[in-house]
């Protein structure tokens, strides 16, 4: 694959703008500080952010992105609607470490985090509406429940930041979910204790080349 030079200077700014966040927040995320941090022009990103607002914008972007990814693969060859919300849950859970960087950026930094959230009930109301349509779930009210689920999830991401919650209660919150979705208890118990391949936490700071499409030819 052929990187573009707008593509690796996008990747430059974006890996230092983690690098200051990790440090000292959104505070830390100066224009001169990012460019100084990314050895380019001072001019230069104005090519590619408008302001600091769109370089915290372009990470959360990253933080959803590598979030998809990890569901697309840890789902990938799963058909029972109630396994892919328990592998989802778990997935999104076993990222979240006590202190850790991923936690780091969103709890501690300042980025702007409606969008993840939002994206994480989408996808977990997305899940949620294949076992409606299969008749696997029965819920009495949708969105209710999904917002619910994946704030109760949210919950649960902060715990293990905080070290409130140990990650053996991970397949606990997945059994919880699916009793909110109509699956007896007993099923819910074993299928949220499946065997699963994990996808691993990735490393930070997150790379715009590996996980944001190309950018176009100025």
């Amino acid at each position: 694959m052929t990187i573009r030079k707008r593509d690796r200077t996008r990747e430059k700014l974006l890996s230092a703008a983690q690098e200051l966040m990790l440090e000292g927040g959104f505070a830390a995320l100066g224009i001169q500080q990012l460019t100084e941090r990314a050895e380019v022009a001072l001019g230069t990103i104005y090519n590619y952010f408008r302001t600091r607002e769109e370089v915290a914008d372009a990470v959360v972007e990253l933080l959803i992105q590598s979030f998809l990814q990890s569901m697309t693969r840890i789902t990938a060859g799963l058909t029972d609607p109630a396994e892919i919300v328990s592998a989802s849950i778990r997935q999104t859970l076993v990222w979240m470490k006590p202190g850790g960087e991923f936690g780091r950026l969103l709890f501690v930094s300042g980025l702007p985090l409606t969008r993840y959230v939002y994206q994480t009930r989408q996808g977990f109301m997305a899940d949620m509406q294949l076992g409606l349509r299969s008749g696997r779930f029965h819920v009495a009210h949708e969105s209710v429940t999904a917002s619910m689920i994946a704030g109760g999830v949210m919950a649960i991401l902060l715990d293990l930041f905080l070290g409130q919650v140990q990650d053996d209660a991970i397949p606990d919150v997945a059994e919880q979910s699916l009793t909110l979705l109509g699956i007896a208890p007993e099923e819910a118990r074993r299928i949220a204790r499946l065997p699963l391949d994990f996808e691993p936490v990735p490393g930070f700071p997150l790379s715009a080349i590996k996980y944001l499409p190309p950018m176009e030819a100025a």
